[in-house]
């Protein structure tokens, strides 16, 4: 494995997200971050594939997309 980490910010993303994270787990580190109003799958199948992952509370879209990045 490559001295790589990916950062993921997924809202609603159940449709892409098990082929995006199925593709690069071989070769990266991947932490997925959800954004708490996320209301499909996207949990599921990002656990479904071991990958590390947290929630983040979003009250204001446009202010904590920052705070969501530096919490990564």
């Amino acid at each position: 494995m490559m001295d790589v980490c990916v950062n993921m910010i997924v809202r609603n993303a159940d449709d892409f997200i098990g082929v995006v994270l199925e593709a690069i787990t071989p070769y990266v580190r991947v932490w997925v971050t959800i954004d708490s109003r996320s209301n499909d799958k996207t949990r599921f199948i990002v656990d479904s594939l071991g990958v590390e992952w947290d929630e983040f509370e979003v009250k204001n879209p446009i202010e904590d997309l920052v705070k969501m990045r530096n919490h990564q």
